[in-house]
């Protein structure tokens, strides 16, 4: 059933099967809202997780509207916090590493204090897995444990408390390691992947005056596929939500299936 812009009050999640013509039904949702008014271009947020499926949205649009091509905002959402702390940030000079420069970093956490002044934890804060400390995959996994916190926007002091109150001896040492891994980052100005997210939530959550400009620029946010977001992705979405009520201040969300973890504040459909 085509869905109607000027019907709908407040948020909406869309359930539909692949192939069942999902973006299309975003797509419509952009047209109608353009060319009714609903919102310009640049007063509309679309958040996908690819590039390749930001690019086709935006392609669709434009042969669809056929306008002046106006600023728009259609991007992965790593890349919309990207520009976010690149037009924001208090420094904005952190350096973005990719995969390999991050396994570089936790390989220098992990060295040890042979390595250097500072270079790494003593044996006695790894406990029995100091004996893997050099291992490849130990570093792999410390990483993906990593990348796991901070999708669920877990801050290393406060995992490190919690761990030290009552954890057993693997999760103290993981915990451990994602504190000095964040430290040797905020120490060299580096912003890994998961950084760009999380450090975007804080800008927001730290200067009210960017969070309420954002919020009264974007009337609508458009998500497709939201049964990937994770909890920070889906604060990001809170934070970037216009405040007010109606068909003009909309939240919408594309997905596959009912398999998402939040029990967000959606009307399906």
């Amino acid at each position: 059933m085509p869905l109607d812009i000027q019907e709908i009050n407040g948020p909406l999640r869309v359930l539909a099967g692949p192939g069942t013509g999902k973006t299309h039904a975003l797509v419509d949702l952009y047209e109608q809202a353009v060319r009714r008014g609903v919102a310009a271009r640049d007063q509309i947020l679309v958040l996908t997780f690819s590039t390749g499926a930001a690019g086709e949205i935006a392609r669709r649009i434009d042969e669809r509207l056929r306008d002046d091509y106006g600023e728009a905002w259609i991007s992965t959402f790593h890349s919309f916090c990207a520009r976010l702390l690149r037009e924001h940030a208090p420094d904005r000079e952190r350096l973005l590493l990719n995969g390999f420069q991050e396994w570089i970093v936790m390989r220098t956490v992990l060295a040890g204090p042979d390595a250097g002044p500072g270079a790494g934890l003593d044996a006695e804060l790894l406990g029995s897995l100091d004996r893997v400390r050099r291992s490849e995959a130990f570093a792999h996994d410390v990483l993906a444990f990593v990348a796991l916190m901070k999708q669920n926007l877990v801050h290393p002091a406060a995992l490190l408390l919690a761990a030290e109150a009552g954890a057993g001896e693997r999760l103290q040492v993981l915990a451990r390691l994602y504190q000095a891994y964040q430290q040797r980052m905020v120490d060299a100005r580096l912003l890994d992947f998961r950084d760009l997210i999380s450090s975007a939530i804080e800008l927001l959550q730290s200067s009210p005056l960017l969070r309420d400009t954002l919020r009264s620029k974007f009337r609508l946010v458009l998500v497709d596929e939201f049964q990937d977001v994770d909890p920070a992705q889906f604060e990001l979405c809170v934070c970037s939500r216009h405040r007010s009520r109606g068909p003009d201040s909309s939240w919408w969300a594309i997905q596959t299936s009912r398999s998402t973890v939040f029990a967000a504040p959606f009307r399906a459909c």
